[in-house]
């Protein structure tokens, strides 16, 4: 890693590292910063994106062609990746939730174990990480979390 030096405002940086701790989270600013530039840089846009442009919707997540996901059985790594407007798997279309279902015979809740590897990038991310407060996950989260505590 080549680590740059950007620019922060120091409010911002309190209240990222208040965030952190009231989360119990063991990121690091500089991990959290690149998670958070690398869902801007995949999310934002200035105007509509054509939807030639092709890509697979996760709830409220576009993954364009080339994304990849990937999850394991316990003993091998499997891979779905983005192609055109589908999401496929050995070239069939499959969502995250089936392809999670498949890969692991069991688990319903495909944004806590698979990982998102983005078109053009070279980091993989938890789904969970990559968009904590989407449609849906928080709620999953809330509710997997009030499970882990019973």
């Amino acid at each position: 890693m080549d680590p740059v030096l950007i620019e922060l405002r120091r409010n911002t940086y309190s209240e990222l590292r208040r965030f952190l701790k009231a989360q119990g989270s063991n990121h690091g600013i500089a991990d959290v910063v690149d998670i958070a530039l690398r869902y801007f840089i995949q999310n934002f846009r200035f105007e509509p994106v054509p939807t030639a442009t092709g890509g697979s919707w996760w709830k409220g997540l576009l993954m364009s062609p080339g994304t990849m996901l990937r999850l394991s059985d316990g003993r091998n790594l499997r891979f779905a990746e983005v192609d055109g407007d589908d999401l496929k798997l050995d070239g069939e279309p499959i969502t995250p939730g089936n392809f999670a279902r498949r890969v692991t015979k069991s688990r319903p809740e495909a944004w806590r174990d698979i990982e998102i590897l983005f078109a053009g990038g070279d980091v993989w991310l938890t789904a969970g990480s990559v968009f904590p407060n989407a449609r849906g996950f928080r709620r999953a989260r809330e509710k997997s979390a009030k499970s882990e505590t019973k």
